[in-house]
C-alpha cells in the first residue's frame, strides 16, 4: 500500500495544477495540502490497525469470572488445635477449608487458594483447588472449587489472616481475586489440679522408705495443653527443699522413677524418698500445673508429718 503512495501523490498534484494554471505560487500551495492529505490517510490507517489488534487481545483474555469465596470454619480459635513444642515459640497448624464458586466452568484454569497474614506479606501457604468430588469437594463438574488450606504459625500469632482464591493460566493470566478475612483466636483457660493423693503422716524406719504422690490435671482446652506439672516441699521450720522444683511425670513408668500407672491419662506421679534420717516434723507440699500460655493452676498444698 505504501508504494503506491508516490504514485497516487503524484496523481493528485497533477489534477490540483490543471484547476488552478501555471502559476508557480499556486503548485507551491498544492504540494503542501496533497502531503497534509497523505499525513492524515495514513495515520488513520495505523490507528486502525492498532485498534484492531487491541480488540482481538482482549477477546483472547476472556476468563470466567468467580462469583464467591467460602471458609469453614472462618474463626479458629488455636487453644483447641493441636500444638508442637512447649515454648512461646511453639507452632500450631492452621486449618481452612476453601470453596470458590465460577459462573461458568473454568477447565483451562489452575484454581488456586493462599493465606496471607496481610496483603503486603507474602503467603504462608498455597493450595490447588479442584472441582472433582473427592473430598472436600461435594460434586464434581458443578463450578465450585474445594480444597483444604493449612499454614503454620506461632501460637502468639492470633489475628486476622486473608485467604485469597483465583484463576490462573499456563500463561499466568489470573482471574479475579477473591478474598475472605480468616480469624485466629485464643480463648486460653488455665490447667485444673485435683485428686491429690499423698500420705498425712510417715513414721520412720530404720529404712529409706519411698513415698509415692499422685495428683490430677486437666485443662479446658485439652489435656495436650497441659505441658508442666510440679511440687515444691518445704521444711518444718519453712525453708524450701534444695531440690525444688520436682517435676511429676504421666509416663505410665510404673516401676521406674515416676511411678506412674497409665501414660497419659492426666494423673501425674512422682516417688519421693524419705531418707531414715530425715528431721521429724511437717512439711508442706505445694502443688501446681502450667499450660503451653503459661497460666498457671490452682494452688494444691498438703501437709504431711514425719514422726
Amino acid at each position: 500500500m505504501f508504494q503506491r503512495v508516490p504514485h497516487l501523490r503524484s496523481s493528485v498534484i497533477a489534477c490540483v495544477a490543471q484547476l488552478l494554471g501555471t502559476s508557480s505560487a499556486l503548485w507551491v500551495r498544492a504540494r503542501w495540502c496533497v502531503r497534509a492529505i497523505l499525513l492524515v490517510l495514513v495515520v488513520s490507517t495505523v490507528t486502525g490497525c492498532e485498534r484492531g489488534s487491541e480488540s482481538v487481545i482482549d477477546s483472547s483474555l476472556m476468563l470466567p469470572t468467580p462469583s464467591s469465596l467460602l471458609l469453614s470454619p472462618s474463626t479458629v480459635d488455636i487453644d483447641t488445635l493441636g500444638i508442637s513444642g512447649g515454648t512461646s515459640t511453639e507452632t500450631v497448624t492452621v486449618p481452612a477449608l476453601v470453596r470458590i464458586r465460577f459462573f461458568s466452568t473454568p477447565s483451562h484454569l489452575t484454581i488456586v487458594a493462599r493465606a496471607r497474614r496481610d496483603f503486603t506479606s507474602s503467603p504462608l501457604a498455597s493450595r490447588a483447588l479442584h472441582d472433582d468430588g473427592a473430598p472436600p469437594d461435594l460434586q464434581a463438574n458443578d463450578g465450585e472449587f474445594s480444597g483444604k488450606l493449612e499454614f503454620t504459625i506461632r501460637r502468639v500469632e492470633v489475628g486476622t489472616y486473608w485467604i485469597e482464591a483465583f484463576g490462573e493460566t499456563v500463561q499466568g493470566h489470573r482471574t479475579k481475586v477473591l478474598y475472605e478475612p480468616f480469624l485466629v483466636v485464643r480463648s486460653n483457660q488455665p490447667p485444673v489440679l485435683s485428686n491429690l493423693q499423698a500420705p498425712d503422716t510417715v513414721a520412720l524406719s530404720s529404712q529409706d522408705q519411698l513415698i509415692q504422690l499422685r495428683v490430677r490435671a486437666s485443662d479446658p482446652n485439652g489435656l495436650q495443653d497441659v505441658v508442666r506439672v510440679i511440687f515444691n516441699s518445704y521444711r518444718p521450720n519453712g525453708a524450701p527443699s534444695s531440690g525444688n522444683p520436682f517435676e511429676m511425670y504421666d509416663d505410665g513408668n510404673r516401676n521406674g522413677p515416676s511411678g506412674d500407672e497409665i501414660r497419659g491419662d492426666g494423673i501425674y506421679s512422682l516417688r519421693i524418698l524419705l531418707p531414715a534420717t530425715t528431721q521429724t516434723g511437717t512439711y508442706r507440699f505445694e502443688f501446681q500445673a502450667y499450660d503451653r500460655a503459661g497460666a498457671t493452676s490452682n494452688l494444691l498444698i498438703h501437709r504431711m508429718t514425719v514422726r
